[in-house]
């Protein structure tokens, strides 16, 4: 019998130890349009997880640019959302140097 493999979520790829593929998310405004990005890192902090992830094939960004995303509970589902407050980003990014001095 063959072993079917099961399409995991966004959220389920990127806290899967084991997941090496990049992670594809939906656009939000359109619903449409998927993006493809590379996780970085996952930084839990103040109580929340979030998330750093690259865009991949992106001309418009430069190549150390990315973005910092937080999971939120919406209407009971898990969502990434991407965080625009620039002290949060700031604080995130110091917590994921700190996890790298480790």
């Amino acid at each position: 019998m063959e072993k079917m493999e099961v399409e995991k979520s966004a959220i389920e790829q990127i806290f899967d130890e084991n997941n090496t593929e990049n992670v594809f998310l939906r656009d939000e405004n359109n619903g449409k349009k998927v993006r493809e990005f590379e996780q970085i890192a996952n930084i839990p902090f103040n109580g929340k997880i979030y998330v750093i992830l690259k865009e991949v094939g992106n001309p418009e960004l430069a190549d150390n640019e990315v973005g910092v995303f937080v999971l939120e509970v919406i209407d009971g589902e898990d969502c990434l959302i991407g965080v625009d407050d620039e002290k949060i980003v700031s604080s995130v990014f110091q917590e994921y140097f700190k996890l790298l001095e480790e």
